[in-house]
């Protein structure tokens, strides 16, 4: 993964707090911190997406990288191997609260749970979770509840 699919993948993520650079108040046109500490990070991400790291290692990263928000944390798990940890936002966890009956907090405990819940979807569905192509194009396809 190279520095500028991050970029890109952080703006579509959140375009008005992940862009590379500041786009709007005293700061605009600098280099956004937030963006930084990923991009700063990203051959321990590399590592991982290469299962040369462990998740506890990636998750402590993202805790360090994002201090607020875990759909934000949990991003960076699903940009690094996508066919394990699908993608989360406050939409998806309140969806998934509703159906399942179970909390509704942004934490690794409850992403972790999603995660459980999504592949046990996926699994109904025959869904393999290799790492190809063919396999992420599907998840997403589940994942857009398409």
């Amino acid at each position: 993964m190279t520095a500028e699919n991050v970029r890109r993948l952080l703006r579509w993520k959140d375009p008005r707090l992940l862009t590379h650079r500041i786009l709007s108040g005293p700061n605009a046109g600098q280099d956004n911190p937030r963006v930084a500490k990923v991009l700063a990070n990203l051959d321990l991400i590399n590592d991982f997406r290469n299962d040369q790291r462990t998740e506890t290692e990636i998750r402590c990263t993202a805790e360090q990288v994002f201090t607020d928000r875990i759909v934000w944390k949990a991003f960076l798990l699903h940009i690094a191997r996508p066919h394990i940890y699908p993608i989360v936002d406050r939409n998806v966890f309140r969806a998934w609260s509703l159906h399942t009956g179970l909390k509704n907090e942004e934490t690794w405990e409850t992403y972790v749970a999603y995660c459980n819940y999504f592949r046990q979807i996926t699994e109904a569905l025959g869904v393999d979770h290799k790492k190809t192509f063919e396999s992420i194009c599907e998840l997403k396809r589940i994942d857009d509840a398409i």
